[in-house]
């Protein structure tokens, strides 16, 4: 079991990275200028990265709490 889980893991990483770089995490967000920064310039060369490293999950966070509350 622990090696199917793994090889899951392994297919679905680069999904993972490509929809980093195309910004498909700040579509949800609905930061649709930014979904285009990180399009054009491929994940903001990095540096959008290495913010999202650290702010990704409270951003996360705070758009589902929104969309709960009927904000967004």
């Amino acid at each position: 079991m622990g090696t199917r889980c793994l090889a899951r893991a392994i297919k679905f990483c680069p999904w993972a990275v490509l929809l980093e770089v195309l910004g498909a995490h700040q579509l949800y967000m609905r930061n649709y200028g930014r979904a285009i920064g990180y399009l054009l310039t491929i994940g903001r060369l990095s540096v959008g990265w290495a913010i999202d490293l650290f702010t990704l999950p409270s951003q996360i966070s705070q758009v589902n709490a929104q969309i709960i509350a009927g904000v967004r």
